[in-house]
């Protein structure tokens, strides 16, 4: 679940046809990403080279490429952020844009005058004055080369035997605070835990803000070698190698959990939010009807958008060679498009392109063979897992049921399984469950689960 982290673009390079408008120069636009209003600006030089930002997101600015303007036509590619952007010139002060990203598509005005920052309400968002201290640390993959950076949480009151928490971020590039949709996830909990006296630990995902390596390439594995070298630092020094450690994983996190606990004895308990006990491929099937469904999608268009999501994750799996991906993969979409469609998004080397970016990445293929329930069948320290039952993401149900057989088979006698009744994935209590609706939400984190998570650590 590659939860959707909103970032931009690159651009195909070509010449504009006299007596079009003129593109060159500042474009600002809105988009509403899943309840998210997010700013996006672009800076088209007169070579059509330039940059794009989202200010909202950031300051980095991210270089131009690819941008092909026929007629009134613009459509934009952005291999490294999986969308592609298709608009009509209206005129020299106006595109009209579609963003499509993920199986997800977003309307965008693009204009000249420069747009003001949404005011977004957030009553969670810890303020001063903190009950703890704060220490930046930084933690090293040595087989990956990889400096993991993050944040330590100190509680005031801590004791010989204060436990601390590893936070590991859900599936996308994500900072230590796991910011989604304007909520900072992983800070509000870390947050709430210092105040009831739980340390805890978060970090930047490899590549990610102040963390080196390359997110890009790594996969759920190389994720869980980084989970388990902060584990193993906090193990070695000082102030915290006599603590009980724990792991609070999110989405894909929650997956990686039990991974970490199999190479890595120094974990004494585990906490999974909306993580998974099945196969990838079978989260993909369910989640792209649940998730079309959710957003008003009619039922037999959701189930069109979901045989074509698992017919393309089994192209993928099938072949294990790249050039042979890629093959495949443009032959299923010749299948499924018009040819006026595949033109309309930039041709059938764009088309591929996009989707084997999207279904046949090493981390994509990974996590459709990846099984959970392999490790948690392994898992014998106590272990706290919660979903919730209007997660779209993750089904509920079945990722239980799956987790709980697994860790009965691990012979694990410590362990609470809750369903929380009407949580969506980012453990919000919500309407419909629809990605939409996690941006709307003034609430982070529901106090249910805060409490829960609390309640479960201090009974340790």
């Amino acid at each position: 679940m590659r939860t959707l982290v909103f970032l931009f673009f690159s651009f195909l390079c070509a010449s504009a046809m006299a007596q079009q408008p003129d593109i060159t120069g500042f474009w600002n636009g809105k988009a509403n990403v899943y309840g998210t209003i997010l700013r996006l600006e672009i800076n088209i030089e007169e070579d059509y080279s330039g940059t794009v930002k989202s200010p909202d997101q950031g300051d980095g600015s991210v270089p131009l490429s690819q941008l092909r303007y026929e007629k009134d036509s613009l459509f934009f590619a952005v291999e490294d952020f999986k969308l592609d952007i298709s608009g009509k010139v209206i005129s020299e002060e106006l595109i009209e844009a579609q963003i499509n990203q993920m199986g997800a598509s977003y309307s965008i005005d693009l204009v000249r005058e420069q747009l003001e920052a949404e005011e977004v309400v957030r009553p969670q968002t810890p303020q001063a004055p903190f009950p703890y201290t704060t220490e930046d640390l930084i933690f090293t993959n040595q087989k990956d080369d990889v400096n993991l950076a993050g944040t330590l949480v100190w509680p005031e009151n801590a004791t010989d035997d204060t436990p601390i928490l590893v936070f590991i971020t859900g599936s996308g590039p994500q900072n230590r605070d796991e910011e989604l949709t304007g909520h900072s996830f992983f800070w509000v909990i870390a947050d709430h835990l210092g105040r009831n006296g739980i340390a805890s630990f978060r970090y930047d995902d490899r590549g990610i803000a102040e963390s080196t390596g390359d997110f890009n390439t790594a996969t759920t594995s190389d994720l869980a070698r980084d989970a388990s070298s902060v584990v193993s630092g906090l193990a070695s020094r000082k102030q915290t190698k006599d603590h009980p450690i724990g792991l609070i994983g999110h989405s894909e996190g929650g997956t990686i959990c039990p991974m970490v606990v199999s190479q890595n004895d120094e974990v004494d308990f585990v906490i999974s939010l909306a993580g998974t006990g099945i196969t990838g491929l079978e989260i993909i099937e369910k989640q792209s009807k649940a998730m079309a469904i959710a957003e008003g999608t009619p039922p037999q268009a959701a189930e069109e958008t979901q045989a074509f999501a698992v017919a393309l994750c089994q192209v993928a799996l099938e072949n294990d060679k790249e050039s042979d991906r890629k093959k495949a993969i443009e032959a299923f979409l010749k299948e499924q498009f018009t040819p006026e469609e595949i033109e309309m998004s930039g041709g059938i080397d764009a088309m591929t392109e996009l989707y084997n970016n999207l279904y046949a990445t090493d981390w994509m293929r990974e996590f459709l063979k990846l099984d959970p329930s392999e490790y948690w069948s392994k898992t014998k320290c106590p272990a706290l897992i919660l979903n919730g039952t209007k997660d779209t993401q993750v089904e509920a149900a079945a990722n239980l049921k799956a987790i709980e057989y697994a860790l009965r088979r691990a012979g694990n006698k410590n362990y609470s399984i809750r369903a929380l009744k009407d949580h969506n994935h980012l453990f919000q209590v919500c309407k419909t469950g629809g990605l939409s609706e996690y941006g709307q939400i003034e609430t982070t984190v529901s106090s249910e689960t805060l409490d829960i998570i609390v309640a479960w650590v201090n009974k340790l």
